[in-house]
């Protein structure tokens, strides 16, 4: 572990290592017993993040001309004071591409391309933004990601992985809260405690009811009620402040501020939900009828601690409260008659709360800059290996949110619209002021962000992308797979065929990819999703790995899947009988990869076409021959690099 932590010091941590690594993290750190009174040391309550978030005046820059928006300035400083210049702007197309998939995961279409390039106007990039963003496709893209941070699933898991027949509500409420712009305040709210907020009209009972549906949706809500509480407690302390306080249950946190008492005195709050397969009639605003998963108050309780995790070995009884290092002391008792959740859901959102804002703005960053100012989007504690790359300009996008009224799309554009986001990724761009601060030797992963970050597409990015491409692509919304089968939440899976019969219907749903069940367990039979890192969703996850395999460029090579989408995409190439070899091959390069052909591009294309149908000889069929040369060329392109990576 030491030399580990050596290594990461030697290779350039220490460039955006704000803070220290706690003295408990080592080798010799030992789990302490359980405690209701904590004693912490001073270094543990001034952690940076268990601080509020503090406003500073922008920093001063050299160069002032360069940033455009207020975060330009906090990067600018940092590449000022290494004596590092920023890499120059992306060309258009590259530009283009970057934020269309970065907000709505899909390809700029071919007329949006032409339509970009033409338009020199200054204002051009930020109308781009704008369309975007107000896209359906932003609410289905970045409710992907959030489902990732709760854990999503349309099943139990396990031997018996039974359906959750109705989760795709919570999924589809999720997208339309973020095309809606829902503030981020009452979306943490509805979350945690929607079924307690006020009541209003049909459409605000759908969501309020229908937003705590995540809390039932992890693998263990059949358990034990206090099993069920901790799989809750480390979804939504992971997901909303980035710590995970349900590693405290069966003894005091090893490098956190975190005490067994923390952990039961939150249990208590969900112990005294009612939540296992509890669900909710709902009227929509149209009159339709829908069932939710939901929950409810149930009976109030504090709980005893459970002495190592032991049910049956109890330890003194913890009043429902929330984590001292970040409430106190001193705080509130909370209601007798009533579980807490709403408090804990105020608590959450108050506007000075030290971790709400900072995490939720680190993920949107980490997302459009491929890691985040905390490297570690779900651990913001002390015994994170290090601190934020950049914590003013952190806590600025931070406040940031908060005075926009809690609007993730506001940040957004404040975000694509900067400078720094808008920078070319090549290496070879950025120019050093001197051979000794030349930032590819110094910076080489680029914590300062002297360059923007070359990103492969995530699994649905890529089959959602080929499915666009190839003109395949179901823009449908909302509805389930598991609900068009007959299969309600008492279905066996593993019985009576029925997993079978979902597998046989799977593969044919060309809705995105987002739309498709996501099955625990079963995850293999989404193929090209598994062989690109699709989490599994047992547990909550705010970071994907981005594995490089031979596996995966096999299944670009001879995956079905893609070959019937370049025969698709050969067959719609074909249909433009006005144009020529030259114009098709160009409108391949514009619908595939985001750019103009160069010439010798081509005719390196066409030799390719004239060369396949030449060496056809046993294919009779002129048409035929014709179609699976393209077809070849087509399939060529979705295995280019360029496809799956985004400059």
């Amino acid at each position: 572990m030491r030399v580990l932590l050596a290594l990461l010091f030697a290779t350039g941590v220490s460039l955006i290592a704000d803070g220290v690594l706690p003295k408990a993290f080592g080798d010799d750190a030992k789990p302490t017993g359980p405690s209701t009174d904590p004693v912490f040391t001073d270094e543990q309550r001034a952690h940076w993040s268990f601080q509020p978030p503090t406003r500073v005046p922008l920093p001063t820059v050299k160069d002032t001309s360069w940033p455009r928006q207020p975060i330009d300035n906090f990067i600018l400083a940092k590449l000022d004071a290494h004596r590092f210049h920023p890499a120059p702007p992306a060309d258009r197309a590259t530009l283009l591409r970057r934020v269309t998939f970065g907000l709505t995961g899909l390809p700029p279409a071919r007329r949006d391309i032409e339509s970009f390039l033409a338009d020199d106007s200054p204002e051009a990039f930020a109308r781009v933004v704008d369309r975007l963003l107000a896209s359906h496709h932003y609410g289905e893209q970045w409710a992907r990601h959030w489902l990732d941070v709760v854990r999503y699933a349309d099943s139990l898991g396990g031997t018996a992985n039974f359906p959750f027949a109705n989760a795709y509500r919570y999924r589809d409420y999720v997208i339309r809260a973020f095309n809606e712009d829902k503030p981020f305040d009452r979306f943490v709210q509805e979350l945690v405690a929607g079924d307690l907020l006020p009541a209003g009209d049909a459409e605000v009972e759908a969501d309020r009811m229908t937003g705590p549906g995540a809390l039932l949706l992890g693998p263990y809500i059949l358990n034990d009620k206090v099993d069920a509480a901790a799989d809750q407690i480390g979804m939504l302390t992971r997901a909303l402040i980035g710590l995970d306080i349900s590693c405290s249950r069966c003894h005091d946190h090893p490098f956190e501020p975190l005490t067994t008492g923390d952990f039961y005195a939150l249990a208590g709050i969900f112990t005294s939900t009612e939540s296992k397969r509890f669900e909710r009639d709902l009227v929509l605003p149209g009159g339709d009828k829908i069932r939710v998963l939901s929950v409810k108050e149930g009976k109030v309780e504090n709980l005893k601690i459970h002495l190592r995790g032991d049910p049956k070995t109890l330890g003194d009884t913890v009043s429902r409260r929330f984590p001292v290092i970040l409430a106190g002391r001193n705080q509130p008792k909370l209601n007798d008659k009533h579980s807490g959740r709403l408090e804990l859901a105020k608590w959450l959102t108050r506007r000075d709360h030290p971790l709400t804002t900072r995490v939720i703005a680190n993920r949107i960053w980490q997302r459009h800059f491929g890691v985040g100012l905390v490297t570690d989007p779900d651990n913001f504690g002390v015994s994170a290996v290090t601190g934020p790359s950049n914590q003013q300009l952190l806590d600025w996008l931070a406040l940031h949110l908060v005075d926009q009224e809690w609007s993730l799309k506001a940040l957004h554009r404040t975000i694509v619209l900067s400078a720094t986001y808008q920078q070319s990724s090549s290496i070879a761009a950025a120019t050093p002021q001197s051979l000794t601060r030349n930032p590819r030797s110094t910076d080489p992963m680029n914590h300062l962000l002297w360059r923007q970050n070359r990103r492969r597409l995530e699994a649905e990015e890529i089959r959602d992308s080929l499915l666009f491409v190839s003109g395949q692509l179901d823009l449908t919304m909302g509805g389930s797979l598991l609900a068009k089968l007959g299969l309600g939440n008492g279905a066996e899976l593993k019985k009576n065929n029925r997993l079978q019969l979902v597998v046989n219907n799977f593969g044919n749903m060309l809705q995105r990819s987002i739309y498709r069940p996501v099955i625990r367990t079963e995850l293999h039979m989404a193929e090209l999703l598994e062989a690109f890192d699709f989490p599994g969703r047992d547990a909550a996850s705010g970071q994907r790995q981005a594995s490089t395999n031979a596996p995966q460029a096999l299944l670009l090579m001879n995956g079905p899947f893609v070959l019937d989408q370049a025969r698709h995409s050969a067959e719609d190439l074909l249909t433009g009988q006005h144009l020529d070899d030259r114009a098709r091959v160009q409108r391949l390069y514009l619908q595939s990869l985001g750019r103009t052909a160069r010439s010798d591009e081509v005719t390196a294309a066409v030799e390719f076409i004239t060369s396949w149908n030449q060496g056809l000889t046993n294919v009779t069929d002129d048409e035929v021959r014709r179609t699976f040369a393209w077809q070849s060329l087509c399939q060529a392109m979705f295995m280019l690099n360029e496809f799956v990576y985004v400059d």
